[in-house]
């Protein structure tokens, strides 16, 4: 398996652990060269299993929800990217 999807919260109130556990994971992933697929926010457990995963050599591609050609965000369709622009 060379693409893990893991979607986790965006909030930053959350305990310590998970963090810890968040970044042990993109840790992992990273180091194996797996490519994380997740939420797209740059917040919160999200940020940092990316950010785990990107600093240790592993590829990153967020889904965010938008809807097309406009200002707001839909769950009808997605954006995707090859990398956060935060973790490029």
């Amino acid at each position: 398996m060379e693409k893990i999807g893991i979607f986790c919260s965006a909030s930053e109130n959350i305990d310590k652990v998970y963090f810890e556990s968040a970044r042990q994971i993109g840790e992992w992933m990273g180091q194996k060269g797996k490519t994380l697929i997740y939420g797209g926010a740059s917040l919160g457990l999200m940020e940092c299993i990316a950010r785990a995963v990107k600093e240790n050599g592993g590829k990153v591609i967020g889904v965010v929800p938008a809807k097309p050609g406009g200002e707001r965000q839909s769950k009808h369709s997605v954006r995707r990217r090859n990398s956060h622009p935060q973790f490029e």
